[in-house]
């Protein structure tokens, strides 16, 4: 070979192992770049998800709230508190979904935004049920009931124990009474056995009325009670139905599904979290072999730039010793 072709070769030589240590160098820290991209994401993802897990507590606090409120004006404080808090989870799964990169993970959070607007749906019915049973209790019932009391107790004092009248108002009493014991425990416990009990109490009240409607003829003020009778066991039986109403609105349906919501947010998180933690550690894994590659490619390619240009430097300047010997004799 020339010396020119060797010059050549070896040159091109060099510059091949540069640009293969360039290409290997960047490849290895383009993974890191996207490997810490992609675990900064799914940090964000791990964030919002936990972010929206304590706002969704406060959903289900103000939830809580609204189904077992006594008043009107508590109802309408945590109507808006739980409100303003539905409409930021759904922004904060939004963003979460944007975020994602894993599809399996965006299936996931989508499934949760769906249970989410199926949880607010059943939330907007439970309020709805709840301000009718508030409605059905404080105003129609109690007034229903205060009323009959007033008009019972202003009969009793007219008749005589031992008259028919008498024993036809003071039986009634004893089972409106018991209707209204049967409805309150019926009220505190929320059972459906309970319910089955203070249905019956208020059915108990029919014999009783027709009773007193029997005599209304000779006792006029008997009238007074009888009339008000079909309203107090109307506002008694909607109670007691609203109620129930409520209960399988809150109990029955809304709780199972946010249960489920709170366990796949946190099975969510954890995933993230998981993902993040796998993708911070082999960013730094790729990073500290790319370190120890490249240093040891390095020491090489010097060791065979060394090599080369001893071997280019016996090629070329032996000859030339040589020639420089042969040209000295000839002068001579």
């Amino acid at each position: 070979m020339s010396i020119a072709a060797k010059l050549s070769g070896g040159g091109a030589l060099v510059v091949a192992l540069i640009v293969g240590i360039a290409y290997w160098t960047y490849s290895a820290f383009d993974r890191v770049r996207t490997d810490t991209a992609l675990s900064q994401r799914a940090a964000q993802v791990a964030s919002t998800t936990q972010e929206l897990q304590a706002r969704f507590m406060s959903v289900a606090y103000a939830n809580l709230a609204i189904a077992t409120t006594g008043s009107v004006e508590d109802l309408k404080r945590f109507e808006a508190m739980s409100a303003r808090d539905r409409e930021r989870s759904l922004a904060l799964i939004d963003r979460a979904i944007a975020t994602s990169t894993r599809p399996d993970r965006q299936a996931a959070l989508r499934d949760a935004r769906e249970m989410m607007q199926r949880y607010s749906e059943l939330t907007e019915r439970g309020i709805t049920a709840r301000r009718h049973f508030l409605t059905a209790s404080e105003q129609d019932y109690r007034s229903a009931r205060l009323l009959l009391a007033q008009e019972i107790s202003t009969a009793v004092g007219m008749t005589e124990t031992d008259s028919p009248s008498g024993a036809a108002i003071r039986a009634y009493e004893r089972a409106m009474r018991t209707a209204v014991d049967m409805a309150a425990i019926f009220l505190s416990t929320g059972a459906d056995g309970d319910a089955a009990t203070a249905g019956q109490a208020v059915a108990a009240l029919s014999d009783p009325a027709i009773a007193l409607d029997q005599l209304a003829v000779t006792v006029p003020k008997l009238r007074d009670v009888t009339a008000i009778h079909a309203a107090f066991a109307k506002a008694l039986q909607e109670v007691i139905a609203s109620r129930q109403v409520n209960d399988r609105i809150w109990f029955g349906e809304a709780r199972p599904l946010r249960l489920v919501m709170q366990d796949q947010l946190t099975a969510i998180a954890e995933a993230a979290q998981a993902y993040s933690t796998e993708l911070a550690d082999d960013a730094v894994l790729t990073t500290d072999v790319a370190v120890r590659g490249t240093l040891t490619i390095i020491v090489a390619l010097v060791a065979l730039v060394v090599i080369i240009n001893g071997a280019l430097y016996r090629m070329i300047a032996t000859p030339v010793v040589r020639l420089t010997g042969v040209m000295r004799a000839s002068s001579h």
